[in-house]
This record gives structure tokens, C-alpha cells and sequence, in this order.
């Protein structure tokens, strides 16, 4: 009888201790995936902050206005960062053959590009190291048990794409 009751008792704390882990597991994934949501998040804000302050220039050649349209209409993490790239080379391409340095609009617009893309780089460093943390917690046992009862991806990146 008294073997009976213990070996209740292991299986109830087995079945706690496995709800516990789950619901850890689970929350630890939303967690990471939530964050890593929010870097986008504002990595996008600061994209769009640039496009905008290039958009100011009214004399912005074809060129600049397309690479502007193809980043806004871009829909995914990926399409977004590569149209970005192509824009912040034709910005920074037009802003150094054409503003000058004397002129203190144009040298103000240059200063609040430069500011932009320098906070822009530093959200994607932000964004890159969570999506490692976030990676690395969908490898460990945690992600794995996570993956397998609620079906979220391998990798954190498949879940942003």
C-alpha cells in the first residue's frame, strides 16, 4: 500500500514537473519570438525614417524614388533588408555627388541621413543578436519540447520570413 502511494505521488510530480516545462518552454519561445518581433519592429520604423528624409529632397532622381517604392512595397524580413541595402547605396551615392557641405540645409538633411542609418545599424545588431539568442533557444531541449506540442519552427528566422 505504501509502495502504491509513492509511486502515485513520483507520477503526479512526473506530470507536473512535464506541464511546468511545457508551459515554460512554450512562454520561453513567445518570449524570444516577441522580442525579436519588436527589433524588426523598429528596425523597420528607422528604415522608413530614412526613406523619409531622402523623400524630402524634391529634386530626387527616378532612380532613388524607385529604390524608395520597392523598399515600401517590399513585405517580408528579407526582400525588406536587401531593397534597404539597394536604397541606402543610391541615397548615399546621390547625397554625396550632389549636397554640399556649405549649405546648411543640405548639410543638415546629410547629417540627419547619416544619424538615421547609424541608428538603423545599430537596431539591426540588436535584431541580429536576438535572433541568435532566439535560434539558440529553439535548439536547446526547451525549444525542442516547445517545437514538438505547439508546432513553432526550427529556426527563429523561418517564424520572421
Amino acid at each position: 500500500m505504501k509502495a502504491r502511494l509513492i509511486f502515485i505521488l513520483l507520477i503526479v510530480v512526473a506530470v507536473l514537473f512535464a506541464v511546468t516545462f511545457s508551459i515554460d518552454s512554450i512562454s520561453g519561445y513567445k518570449s524570444a519570438l516577441a522580442a525579436l518581433s519588436e527589433a524588426e519592429k523598429e528596425v523597420a520604423r528607422l528604415e522608413t525614417r530614412y526613406a523619409n528624409l531622402l523623400k524630402q529632397d524634391a529634386a530626387l532622381p527616378s532612380q532613388v524614388l524607385d529604390a524608395i517604392a520597392n523598399h515600401q512595397a517590399a513585405t517580408n524580413g528579407a526582400s525588406r533588408r536587401s531593397s534597404f541595402d539597394a536604397l541606402e547605396v543610391l541615397g548615399q551615392q546621390y547625397a554625396l555627388e550632389t549636397y554640399s557641405a556649405e549649405n546648411p540645409v543640405q548639410r543638415r538633411l546629410t547629417d540627419e541621413l547619416a544619424g538615421a542609418l547609424n541608428r538603423r545599424t545599430i537596431a539591426m545588431q540588436r535584431y541580429s543578436e536576438l535572433l541568435n539568442e532566439c535560434n539558440h533557444f529553439a535548439a536547446s531541449t526547451q525549444g525542442s519540447w516547445a517545437q514538438l506540442i505547439s508546432g513553432f519552427p526550427k529556426r527563429c528566422d523561418e517564424a520572421r520570413e
